[in-house]
């Protein structure tokens, strides 16, 4: 038996949700958190750099422009483009991206 209190932790916790380590198998869900990480990563960002919010407004519009920033980047639009060209009017939505053309 191990005595260091780490692995005997980690061993609690694989007792405990050992079954679930694998599901993302069997729901075709990326093994990979990174790119949650990342979407999630402009927000926390965010969030430092203005010092959280006050208020559930301020929650809401941080959110907001959150989900906007990771949106433009998942399409792989420049999002300091999109929102100036968004603000002066040129664009009312993110585009999609671009497929190529299927050659025949």
């Amino acid at each position: 038996a191990h005595t260091d209190k780490d692995c005997k932790r980690y061993a609690k916790r694989l007792r405990r949700e050992g079954r679930y380590l694998l599901t993302f198998l069997e729901c075709d869900v990326d093994y990979r958190n990174n790119p949650n990480k990342r979407a999630l990563r402009i927000f926390a960002c965010m969030q430092k750099t203005l010092y959280g919010n006050r208020s559930e407004a301020g929650m809401e519009n941080t959110e907001t422009l959150a989900t906007v920033y990771a949106t433009c980047e998942l399409r792989g639009v420049n999002p300091y483009h999109f929102f100036r060209d968004y603000l002066e009017g040129r664009v009312s939505e993110i585009p999609m991206p671009q497929t190529p053309a299927i050659a025949a």
